[in-house]
């Protein structure tokens, strides 16, 4: 905005005092349009944030039997949102179960098909139960994060040990040689580098991990 310019020398008293207040109006006008338009661009932000959250996703990670699946649909009624298991996705593709995937066609071409059916999920106001191997694929990461949270459900390996008996027709990716808690060690670092919000489940119900997700997301 421009100012009031004097030429020195020229001005009288009077003149000079009216400049000055004349300068002073308008930097007050500017600093208040600078205030405004701040104020403007915060409210968009928080609008942006609200509707984010009442109809983001919810993606929920973690080791195969940190309970994603069950959690996942008692907090989908919970926060009145639909939910997707990822894993069922990848068996209504492929009209295999996830074993049958992994034996007849290998780990590689499993995660293939995984990554493929996580990049195509499209939906909006979901809670999203994926596999244990989805945090594998950053690209796919990125683009949940653009849609909502990522909860990572924490368990000890232990707790894995104990509830995962089932593991050779569970769909679990291992590696040739691979143990279980080769496979918790290698997954853990991801899960935490993606997770928005972490969830210890050790010891509580599916309804306390439920609750803890909400409060922690309100």
């Amino acid at each position: 905005m421009p100012l009031c310019r004097e030429k020195p020398g020229a001005a009288l008293p009077g003149a000079e005092r009216s400049c000055k207040k004349v300068n002073l109006l308008c930097r007050e006008t500017e600093a208040t349009f600078n205030m405004e338009k701040k104020a403007k661009g915060q409210s968009k932000v928080r609008i942006r944030k609200t509707r984010r959250k009442q109809m983001g996703n919810i993606i929920l990670v973690g080791m195969p039997s940190c309970g994603k699946s069950t959690v996942g649909v008692v907090l989908a009624k919970t926060m009145n949102k639909g939910f997707t298991d990822t894993d069922l996705l990848i068996q209504q593709a492929e009209g295999k179960t996830l074993q049958e995937i992994i034996n007849e066609n290998g780990n590689d071409y499993f995660h293939r098909v995984e990554e493929r059916e996580l990049l195509a999920f499209d939906e909006e106001n979901c809670v999203v139960a994926t596999g244990g191997s989805a945090i594998y694929f950053d690209r796919a990461m990125e683009k949940f994060k653009e849609k909502g949270e990522i909860v990572y459900l924490q368990v000890s390996l232990d707790t894995v040990l104990t509830r995962l008996s089932n593991i050779r027709t569970r769909g679990v990716t291992l590696e040739k040689g691979q143990t279980l808690e080769d496979l918790y060690r290698q997954r853990i670092p991801l899960y935490e580098k993606h997770a928005d919000v972490t969830i210890c489940g050790d010891g509580l119900t599916v309804e306390e991990v439920v609750e803890k997700i909400v409060a922690a997301l309100q």
